[in-house]
């Protein structure tokens, strides 16, 4: 899901947009049912894996 969603993102090198998006994701696995650490903890390893590519 996660990986899905960051396909049609553009940059999250800028602070502010990373933290928006970030905010976002974990709110998207909450909903899923997803505790609160591991939502963050997926969602911060999928955007530094995406910044590594980058």
């Amino acid at each position: 899901m996660i990986r899905r969603k960051l396909r049609t993102t553009t940059d999250v090198q800028d602070r502010g947009a990373r933290d928006k998006l970030c905010r976002r994701l974990v709110s998207m696995l909450a909903r899923k049912g997803y505790q609160p650490g591991l939502a963050f903890s997926i969602v911060n390893r999928e955007l530094d894996a995406l910044n590594q590519s980058s």
